[in-house]
């Protein structure tokens, strides 16, 4: 009988375990890049977004920013209509973003800025489709810090010829180069969706890249590029053609053996002392 009851718990507390794996962390702030169905879609006609036009200065109303979307060129505002939302460009929803490099200053940027700066670990995801050449890169960063090359936190980009475009993630330390660049091994597949997961940790300046559930193993942790005292700004800079969709930061998952061990122990601990 007693054995029974042990092995009962064990079933219970594994259940336990794969429902917190399962659950996920809150959300800390998203942008779904929609208008009337999907992520962060209201009643409201043309809000968040107006399907058709472009993202910048939109996005009021989605959880978690600071301020709404903003598009630059040549390192000033402008540039909006290579920005733009449409049906065609959505993964999610009745919209997603999609990017075009500028005909005058090459590269466009899309950037926008959380709420709440991230100063401990939290992810980033996003789906990203890119169908052009050229690259489409991604550098979260710090607001709070003047000099660009230190508010870099992260950095990956796509990048390659047709037929051999892959994921490349900068290993940095700190010193503002971009000489580190590695490939991951994993491919870029122009016209398909994938799934980018960051998983960010800001106190030790370090983090963790995959794509559809593919980590990539690097030799040694991923440094930062900077040396930023928090993240807030989430931004893609691309001289290449391509959507945007489903843009998520969240808290990290805690290790579920470690949320739950104080209900393992007390479970435990009630059986024995039957």
């Amino acid at each position: 009988m007693v054995h029974r009851q042990l092995c009962g718990g064990v079933i219970l507390f594994v259940a336990c375990l794969c429902v917190a794996f399962e659950s996920g962390a809150a959300i800390i702030a998203s942008s779904g890049f929609n208008d009337a169905t999907g992520l962060n879609s209201d009643p409201t006609p043309n809000s968040p977004f107006t399907i058709g036009q472009t993202v910048d200065g939109r996005g009021a109303g989605e959880p978690g920013w600071a301020d709404n979307w903003l598009v630059q060129q040549g390192g000033a505002l402008g540039g909006g209509e290579h920005a733009l939302i449409l049906g065609a460009a959505a993964l999610e929803g009745d919209g997603g973003l999609q990017l075009e490099p500028n005909p005058v200053f090459g590269q466009t940027r899309a950037i926008r800025r959380l709420a709440t700066p991230q100063n401990r670990r939290f992810v980033i995801e996003q789906d990203v489709n890119f169908i052009g050449v050229n690259s489409l890169y991604s550098r979260p960063s710090s607001s709070a810090v003047g000099n660009e090359g230190v508010s870099i936190g992260p950095e990956w980009r796509i990048s390659g010829p047709i037929g051999n475009r892959h994921f490349d993630v900068l290993d940095g330390i700190g010193d503002q180069l971009e000489s580190n660049w590695e490939s991951t091994g994993i491919d870029a597949k122009p016209g398909e969706w994938q799934h980018v997961l960051l998983d960010i940790n800001v106190a030790t300046q370090t983090w963790t890249f995959s794509v559809d559930g593919v980590m990539y193993n690097s030799p040694d942790p991923l440094g930062f590029r900077g040396t930023p005292p928090n993240i807030d700004n989430i931004e893609y800079i691309t001289d290449s053609s391509g959507y945007i969709d489903s843009v998520v930061v969240r808290d990290a998952p805690e290790p579920a053996f470690l949320a739950l061990a104080p209900l393992g122990i007390a479970f435990f601990g009630l059986r024995r002392r039957r």
